[in-house]
């Protein structure tokens, strides 16, 4: 039977599961997400027969192949479906880059009947449907992928009508455990959780945000690798493989795991006596004068008394030429931000985005002597920045690979001195304000975290 009409309902699922990669080393992989714009196209006179509508269905069944062929954990795999407010909630699918195909889609009910299913190409059923499976997606890193699902009830139709031999899927078995994540003083911290098999064929990546954590993962390995890692306030972390059987004895009092700090393969916190920096501050009431060992490294335009200043910062770091035997594969700076509002001292957007870039110095200068009117030139070039800030006490962790390396192995290091840190925008009223290598908070100074390079 054919029909010359189809209802549309769109609904946005939104997901909020991570999932499986391929990758043995699940850290190596970049990852993005999956959401599903979902729309019921039964059949118009269908439709009118059926009191099926999506509040009946509390599950997702889904299947999801990579376009090689090869199949990923989300093999008919079940996830739950809720309905909040005027929205329906599902299971976030984070996917590691690549490409994928979705092969099937169900909607079933706490008594695992099929409600509503997405019809395969060819099938008498596809007609009504723009998009039959399987559909072709991509996932990009750091980005969600919105693909279209159209499914029809099944309360009228057999699964040959959808181009499916039977609706059959798996069940999947999970159990729960509780954990608190805490720093060397046992302060509680926020970190990126990832749970995997020894395989690497099943990842489980969520943030644990509270005191007290509930996991949930899969029930079918031995064992599982428990990653945890955290860059605020500077990169701490934690990588175990924990029998399941030990897992399973915390549901009723949480594992208590302290990470420890990441040292990298070089990591380099300078004390006032080894650090390097200086704040250049404008006007002709600061323009001569030396801030070389003040606490704060600042970015900012202002005024003071009616008249417009501009704040600056040089900085260096004390790196051995012998110390890596080549670049590093990647270098990153911590800045923690200096937030004392008493006195004025924040994070500022007042004027607009207070976003800063870097450049590197090249003559030399000295930390005890240089101002405003005698600061060092710089090249031309831009070496990366600081985006803008979203609240007055934000940290950042600065990817700072190309200006360190182009500093001290890419070109002579004789002919570069440091950094400069300035706003991109210096009118109005825009600050940046870090704890400096002086700051009388030790474990808040600049940190530099070097990874590679055979150092």
């Amino acid at each position: 039977m054919k029909f010359s009409f189809c209802v549309l309902l769109p609904v946005l699922i939104l997901f909020s599961l991570s999932c499986s990669n391929q990758s043995s080393n699940p850290e190596d992989q970049e990852w993005g997400s999956l959401s599903v714009e979902l729309s019921d196209t039964t059949p118009l006179k269908a439709l009118q027969d059926s009191a099926l509508t999506f509040d009946d269905a509390s599950e997702i069944v889904i299947t999801i192949t990579h376009q090689s062929g090869e199949p990923t954990t989300f093999n008919s795999r079940r996830i739950s479906f809720l309905k909040l407010g005027e929205e329906y909630m599902s299971e976030q699918i984070q996917l590691p880059v690549g490409d994928y195909k979705l092969d099937e889609f169900y909607l079933i009910d706490e008594e695992s009947n099929v409600l509503f299913a997405s019809p395969k190409a060819g099938s008498e059923l596809s007609q009504h449907v723009e998009h039959p499976l399987s559909l072709d997606f991509s996932i990009s890193a750091n980005q969600t992928t919105s693909v279209n699902i159209q499914v029809i009830s099944t309360r009228f139709f057999d699964a040959e009508d959808f181009g499916i031999s039977s609706f059959t899927f798996t069940e999947v078995t999970l159990f729960n455990f509780l954990l608190s994540v805490t720093d060397a003083l046992n302060n509680s911290v926020h970190a990126d959780l990832v749970i995997s098999n020894p395989s690497g064929d099943y990842t489980y990546r969520t943030t644990v945000e509270d005191e007290v954590a509930r996991i949930t993962v899969r029930d079918e390995y031995d064992s599982l690798r428990v990653t945890l890692s955290s860059d605020q306030p500077l990169p701490i972390s934690h990588d175990y493989l924990y029998a399941t059987s030990d897992l399973k004895m915390y549901t009723n009092t949480p594992l208590k795991i302290a990470i420890e700090p990441v040292q990298g393969d070089v990591f380099i916190q300078p004390a006032p006596q080894t650090g390097k920096d200086a704040e250049l501050i404008s006007s002709s009431r600061y323009e001569n004068s030396n801030y070389g060992t003040v606490p704060n490294m600042r970015a900012e335009s202002s005024t003071a008394g009616g008249i417009p200043f501009i704040t600056r910062t040089l900085f260096d770091v004390d790196f051995p030429p012998n110390q890596c035997q080549s670049a590093p594969d990647s270098v990153f700076l911590y800045l923690q931000s200096r937030n004392e509002p008493t006195v004025g001292i924040a994070h500022r957007t007042s004027s607009g985005p207070n976003n800063a870039k870097f450049f590197i110095i090249s003559e030399p200068w000295d930390e005890h002597t240089v101002t405003w009117n005698s600061q060092p030139d710089t090249l031309t070039s831009v070496y990366g920045g600081i985006p803008t800030s979203i609240s007055g006490t934000q940290n950042y962790k600065i990817d700072f690979t190309e200006a360190f390396n182009n500093r001290f192995f890419e070109s002579n290091p004789t002919d570069r001195y440091g950094f400069l840190m300035k706003l991109e925008n210096e009118d109005g009223f825009r600050r940046l304000t870090f704890h400096s290598s002086d700051s009388d908070e030790p474990s808040k100074r600049p940190a530099w975290v070097l990874f590679g390079g055979d150092c």
